[in-house]
């Protein structure tokens, strides 16, 4: 393990920067390594997934980024949301996007509007769903 934990280190510190979808799992960086350092990688997958884990636990253990606020919402109110979206385009090419979603939480509605930029077609949208000044 001695010779792959900074590899290991390495990505997953390099993940901290990378949306959260996209970051290593245990059975990635297992399968990584496999292909590209198998001389080095004397341990099975379980034992780097317990790595793997205390790892992921030490570097979040501060990342309050997925905490959530629950509220209460009568029936008739919505909630409107703007949001980062990674896609990837008939060329292959990843782009970003940015998402508009009205949300409904007492019936689990939704409508999402996916826009090229944050600045007009956001605000023509936030207007057209609140249309009362």
């Amino acid at each position: 393990m001695d010779l792959i934990k900074p590899i290991i280190d390495g990505w997953l510190e390099s993940d901290l920067k990378a949306p959260r979808k996209q970051r290593h799992t245990a059975v990635r960086v297992y399968s990584r390594l496999m292909a590209e350092y198998p001389e080095r990688l004397k341990v099975r997958e379980r034992t780097i997934s317990r790595y793997v884990s205390l790892k992921k636990e030490e570097l979040y253990h501060n990342d309050t980024s997925d905490c959530a606020i629950y509220g209460d919402h009568p029936f008739g109110e919505a909630q409107l949301d703007f949001g980062e979206v990674y896609y990837y385009n008939k060329d292959d090419l990843l782009k970003k996007s940015y998402e508009l979603v009205l949300s409904f939480p007492a019936s689990n509605a939704a409508y999402v509007q996916l826009c090229h930029s944050q600045n007009q077609e956001m605000n023509k949208m936030s207007e057209i769903m609140n249309p009362i000044k």
